[in-house]
């Protein structure tokens, strides 16, 4: 009976109101990051492909 009061303790977290927030305010910020890395590397990608197919197009094409 008492471990599982102890793990139910534990996963509270953080004890104060305040420091709760701060944390899932962290948690919002690094998603957000991680979302906007990801759509400009996706974008960088994007755009080293457009102009691979187009240095193919110019070879190809002949001079």
């Amino acid at each position: 009976m008492q471990r599982l009061v102890n793990r139910t303790m534990d996963k509270r977290g953080i004890g104060t109101a305040a420091q709760e927030a701060v944390r899932l305010q962290r948690e919002v910020d690094k998603k957000a990051r991680q979302e906007t890395r990801q759509s400009q590397k996706e974008a960088l990608l994007r755009k080293k492909f457009e102009q691979k197919q187009q240095k193919k197009k110019e070879k190809k094409r002949g001079h």
